[in-house]
């Protein structure tokens, strides 16, 4: 899709990537097909409406994802931590609020977080290739940084901001001019596709959606099953050498069981959360 013309002029030298993409729309778009037509108008529109707020230039759209970059890194955050909160205020289809993906919800003192479509967003900074597209005459980025940045939002989840390492380090001792109270957390280190080095990454939220909870995607929830049911049964080996009592014997080996039943489940109903190869917005060039 081409993306839409803007008086916004395109960064070129270092630059700020964002990748945005609405989670489950597959699913919303097969079983609320009308709904979704109007949502994804309504989301485009606000998206870009605060674009020209803060500065950013749309490189392009493909379906409900959009790729975006920025002049200086903490507009980026601006325009990501507005974009949440904005999303939360427009004007949805019954059709879509009644789903699960999209319904109200509040925090245990009644504010509101949820409501509308669940939008990932992922930042990256560095120096890609830039070149002008000679069909739509739009600047588009190329090379590694795009690369990392896709895969950075990859580890989203719908409604949450997700930077890397870099995009901290650059914008840490001016977050105070934000302009919106928020909470910055170490998400911690983690391997991404076609990344050599492992990626750590953090999570920028404004305060007043920091009650928002982000399941694990299924692979990291049977990961982290199977570490416990490993320092179990670890446990276990120790206790026998020690010869403990049959009781926490038992008690061990009945928390046992209950892991690996959960696990089980967990394999037979894997939750659909995103997939960087099918959803992450990519240049049309390898990159």
């Amino acid at each position: 899709q081409r993306a839409v013309f803007s008086a916004v002029p395109p960064p070129t030298g270092v630059v700020t990537f964002v990748f945005t993409d609405v989670q489950n729309s597959t699913k919303l778009w097969e079983e609320c097909t009308e709904g979704m037509m109007e949502a994804i108008h309504t989301h485009n529109t606000k998206l870009r409406e605060l674009l020209e707020v803060h500065a950013g230039y749309e490189v392009k759209t493909e379906g409900d994802a959009f790729m975006v970059t920025f002049g200086d890194p903490l507009c980026a955050l601006r325009w990501c931590v507005e974009a949440q909160q904005q999303l939360l205020t427009l004007e949805y289809p019954d059709s879509i609020l009644q789903r699960p993906d999209a319904q109200v919800e509040h925090d245990s003192e009644g504010r509101l977080i949820w409501r509308g479509l669940r939008v990932r967003m992922g930042a990256h900074t560095g120096e890609p290739h830039c070149q002008v597209d000679p069909t739509t005459n739009r600047m588009d980025y190329y090379g590694r940084v795009v690369n990392k940045a896709a895969r950075v939002a990859s580890t989203a989840r719908g409604g949450e901001i997700v930077l890397s390492e870099t995009v901290h380090e650059l914008v840490l001792d001016r977050l105070e001019l934000l302009g919106t109270p928020h909470q910055l957390t170490r998400m911690g280190s983690r391997t991404l596709k076609g990344i050599k080095q492992p990626v750590v990454t953090y999570q920028l939220m404004p305060t007043a959606l920091a009650a928002r909870v982000f399941p694990l995607p299924a692979e990291e929830a049977k990961k982290a099953e199977a570490d416990t049911i490993r320092r179990l049964e670890k446990e276990m080996t120790r206790m026998r050498q020690e010869q403990a009592s049959e009781q926490q014997l038992l008690e061990r080996q009945l928390q046992l069981s209950q892991l690996a039943l959960q696990s089980l489940q967990l394999q037979q109903h894997s939750s659909s959360f995103f997939s960087p190869d099918a959803s992450v917005l990519q240049s049309r060039r390898s990159l």
